[in-house]
């Protein structure tokens, strides 16, 4: 609505994409910095602070709930859903890390 009122709707997806672009630099600038924070800690640490950042990157771009983010989610690949494959594969990272961690 606001897009409309404002008169910029003809370049919403011009926006979006700009919005998408600027959570993965905004997530990836926070992980080099988590990862630059942690600096000398175990692996099993890094790998789950890049789940981490995964999982919080893909809850960003979903709650925007843009259109063609919707439809790519929707669609499979090898019979796997990409909604499911992006938030449960940043989740079973963490969990593999923290298992790895846990061993260790």
């Amino acid at each position: 609505m606001l897009a409309h009122e404002q008169g910029w709707y003809e370049q919403h997806q011009l926006i979006q994409v700009v919005f998408i672009i600027l959570v993965a630099i905004g997530c990836l600038c926070a992980l080099i910095a988590l990862l630059i924070w942690t600096y000398g800690s175990q692996l099993p640490t890094w790998l789950a602070l890049c789940g981490t950042t995964l999982v919080i990157a893909f809850v960003l771009i979903r709650a925007a709930s843009f259109h063609h983010i919707d439809r790519f989610i929707g669609t499979s690949i090898l019979g796997f859903r990409w909604n499911w494959i992006l938030e449960m594969g940043g989740i079973s990272v963490v969990l593999l890390a923290s298992q790895w961690r846990q061993r260790s």
